[in-house]
């Protein structure tokens, strides 16, 4: 979109929120410099986040630290549209420095989904020359995993997702077959099993998103679900979810009846 083009939306804009009395051309700036603050402690420069908002560094600049040399501190209240283009800014993994926190939900059900392809954790370090401890404590413990070991076990995925560990030698089928061991007795799935919407949200969004898109399925969609669970051994959590959702409402309608 030309400058010429941006301006034109902008001025429609601004008319339409008047006519409906909406219109607020400011809005409160600490909330945004917190935001700001957080995507820095996440490892982004101002640079980037200004690049990233499409707005200008100076701006940004401006809204951490006023002007100092002018004896301007910073502004309580900033453009309502740039508000609402900083906020909309997310610090994505790649953009993380090696070094930053980031939660370990995502990063363990890659491992685990692997191990339902047969990939041990023996043979996931072996394949990318990290130590298996690290592996087997990302499994057994770690709620949080530097940035740089999310990025790692992200792309062993990508590379791993469809391909079964190899079982060529003695050694490389017991790994194999103790990790299938591992994810049938844990019900993990596999990856051909996950959303890629899904596989990142922490324990409590993924329930809750689970549990809202089982809940606004119809009663043969539920019913598919749970034949394929039978069935087909789908360990799909959308389908394990709805199929809870089915004996739920089988309870139900027990209830109702007796009543």
């Amino acid at each position: 979109m030309t400058r010429a083009a941006t301006r034109r939306a902008y001025m429609k804009h601004r008319a339409l929120m008047r006519e409906r009395g909406l219109w607020n051309p400011r809005t409160d700036a600490e909330p945004v410099r917190a935001h700001v603050v957080q995507l820095r402690e996440a490892g982004l420069s101002l640079a980037v986040i200004a690049e990233l908002a499409d707005v200008t560094i100076r701006s940004v600049v401006y809204l951490m630290y006023g002007e100092p040399s002018a004896g301007k501190a910073p502004s309580s209240t900033v453009p309502t549209e740039k508000a609402r283009k900083l906020l909309a800014v997310k610090p994505t993994l790649d953009r993380m420095r090696d070094t930053v926190a980031v939660d370990a939900s995502g990063t363990k059900r890659r491992i685990q989904a692997l191990a339902a392809l047969g990939w041990s954790a023996r043979a996931l370090a072996l394949r990318c020359g990290r130590s298996q401890n690290e592996f087997t404590r990302i499994l057994n413990q770690d709620r949080r995993v530097l940035a740089s070991t999310a990025r790692l076990v992200r792309d062993l995925y990508d590379e791993l997702w469809d391909q079964p560990a190899p079982t060529s030698s003695l050694g490389e089928r017991i790994s194999a077959s103790r990790a299938l061991t591992m994810a049938a007795r844990n019900g993990w799935p596999r990856p051909q099993e996950w959303d890629d919407d899904l596989i990142d949200l922490t324990d409590a969004e993924l329930k809750a998103e689970l549990r809202r898109q089982a809940e606004a399925m119809s009663d043969a969609e539920l019913h598919r679900c749970r034949r394929a669970r039978q069935e087909q051994g789908d360990l799909s959590p959308l389908v394990v979810e709805a199929v809870r959702e089915y004996r739920r409402r089988r309870a139900r309608k027990r209830r109702q009846v007796k009543v």
